[in-house]
């Protein structure tokens, strides 16, 4: 019988590990507001969609991921 615990992902998504890393860099904690996600121009539950991994990003949702959280594109994919 297999184990349903083995079909858990346990692995943090790309987009989640590149916005963790970009706060431990800049020692910052981003509050998720309204002006957050304007600047960002990726709407609140699209965004939360992205940092959990159950949306893939497009190509320009990526590219304003990677220049606010100062990465690679690759990093977030």
């Amino acid at each position: 019988m297999a184990s349903v615990v083995s079909a858990i992902r346990t692995d943090k998504p790309p987009i989640q590990k590149a916005f963790e890393a970009f706060q431990t860099r800049k020692g910052v904690s981003v509050k998720l507001d309204d002006r957050f996600h304007r600047q960002l121009g990726i709407a609140q539950l699209r965004f939360w969609k992205l940092r959990t991994g159950r949306a893939q990003p497009r190509p320009n949702e990526l590219k304003a991921l990677s220049t606010f959280l100062e990465c690679d594109i690759r990093d977030l994919i």
